[in-house]
C-alpha cells in the first residue's frame, strides 16, 4: 500500500501538469484572439476615418490621376494638396489637375454656391434681423449681435471677405422654407451648374458631410465670377460695413492672402480640421481668367502662389513678378 503512494502523487502532479498546461494554452488562444479583435478594430476605424476624410472619394470609374492637358510635366507644380485643378475659364480648358474629380469636403467655398442662391432671393437693400445665436462659439463669423439688423449687401460682404458663418446661416434661416430649403436650392443649382460630384448639407460648409471635387469647384468658381456683384465682392480686401442704424460698425478682412498679387480676383478661402486647407482662386492674366483649386493642402497660400508662378512662367512672361 505505501508503495503505491508514490506513484499517486506522481500521477497527481502530472495531472495538475496537464491542467494548467491546458489552462495556460486556453489562456494563450483567449490572449490572441483579444489581441486579434484589437487589431481588427483598429483596422476597422482607420478604414472609416480614410473613407470619411475623402467622402467616399472615388466614384465608379474614376482613379487618382494627374492630368497636364497643356503644361510639361512638372511635379514641382502638384504642391501639398490632394487634389488641384488649374482651369482656363475663357476657353474652358483644363490645364493642370491632380485627382481633379475624387470627392472632399469644401469647408467655406461652399460659401460660394451660398452667395449664389441668396443673390437669387434677397435685394440689396432687404433687412434681415440676427433674432438668436445661429452658430458654434467656434465657428468663424462676421461679428453679428442678437438682436441686430443689416442689409443683404453687407451680409453678402460678411459672409465672404471674413467667412461668417452667422451671415451665412441668417441668409439660410430667413429663406423662403428655412434653412433646408436654402440647401435644398444649393443642390439644385449645382445640378444646374453640372457639378456631377457635389453635395450640400449646410449653408456655410461647416459639417463635414458637404462634400465637392476640384474640378466642380474650378466651374462654381468660374460661373460665379459671371455674376458682377458676387464678383466685386470677392475681390475686395477689407471694408467695414455697419447696421441699419448706422451705430453699430464690423470691420472685415477678407482671409485671402493672394489678393495683394496683380490679378487676383478671388474667390473663396475655407478650413476645417476635416478638410484642412482649401483655396479657389480667380487669376486674370492677358485677358484669360484663370481658377485655381487646391483641396486637403497643407500650405493652400503657398500652393496656389506656386500654381499662379507656373502659368506666367509657363506663358514666359517675364515682366511680370509678385
Amino acid at each position: 500500500m505505501h508503495d503505491l503512494l508514490p506513484l499517486k502523487k506522481q500521477i497527481q502532479k502530472i495531472k495538475r501538469f496537464a491542467f494548467f498546461k491546458k489552462k495556460s494554452s486556453l489562456l494563450l488562444i483567449a490572449v490572441f484572439f483579444v489581441i486579434l479583435n484589437c487589431i481588427l478594430f483598429l483596422v476597422f476605424l482607420y478604414l472609416i476615418f480614410a473613407i470619411n476624410s475623402q467622402k467616399l472619394a472615388k466614384i465608379p470609374g474614376i482613379s487618382e490621376n494627374i492630368s497636364f492637358s497643356y503644361f510639361k510635366k512638372r511635379p514641382d507644380l502638384l504642391s501639398t494638396s490632394k487634389a488641384l485643378v488649374i482651369y482656363d475659364a475663357t476657353n474652358k480648358n483644363v490645364l493642370l489637375s491632380k485627382n481633379e474629380n475624387l470627392r472632399f469636403s469644401p469647408a467655406s467655398t461652399a460659401k460660394i454656391m451660398a452667395a449664389l442662391v441668396s443673390l437669387e432671393q434677397y435685394a440689396d437693400d432687404d433687412v434681415l434681423t440676427y433674432t438668436y445665436q445661429l452658430v458654434n462659439a467656434d465657428s468663424s463669423k462676421m461679428g453679428l449681435y442678437v438682436g441686430e439688423s443689416m442689409t443683404f449687401k453687407n451680409l453678402l460682404y460678411g459672409m465672404m471677405l471674413p467667412s461668417g458663418n452667422d451671415a451665412a446661416r441668417l441668409l439660410a434661416v430667413n429663406y423662403p422654407g428655412g434653412e433646408s430649403a436654402f440647401v435644398k436650392r444649393m443642390n439644385e443649382k449645382a445640378a444646374e451648374i453640372g457639378l456631377k460630384n457635389t453635395q450640400f448639407v449646410d449653408p456655410a460648409g461647416y459639417a463635414d458631410e458637404n462634400y465637392s471635387s476640384g474640378y466642380d469647384l474650378a466651374i462654381l468658381g468660374a460661373y460665379a465670377l459671371k455674376n458682377n456683384e458676387l464678383a466685386n465682392v470677392v475681390k475686395t480686401k477689407e471694408m467695414t460695413v455697419v447696421d441699419i442704424t448706422g451705430k453699430i460698425p464690423h470691420k472685415l478682412k477678407n482671409l485671402n492672402e493672394l489678393l495683394v498679387i496683380p490679378g487676383v480676383n478671388g474667390i473663396k478661402t475655407g478650413f476645417t480640421n476635416e478638410a484642412e486647407g482649401v483655396l479657389v482662386s480667380a487669376f486674370l492674366h492677358n485677358d484669360t481668367q484663370y481658377i485655381i483649386v487646391v483641396l486637403r493642402s497643407k500650405d493652400r497660400f503657398s500652393d496656389t502662389r506656386d500654381l499662379i508662378s507656373g502659368i506666367i512662367e509657363d506663358l514666359k512672361d517675364e515682366s511680370f513678378s509678385f
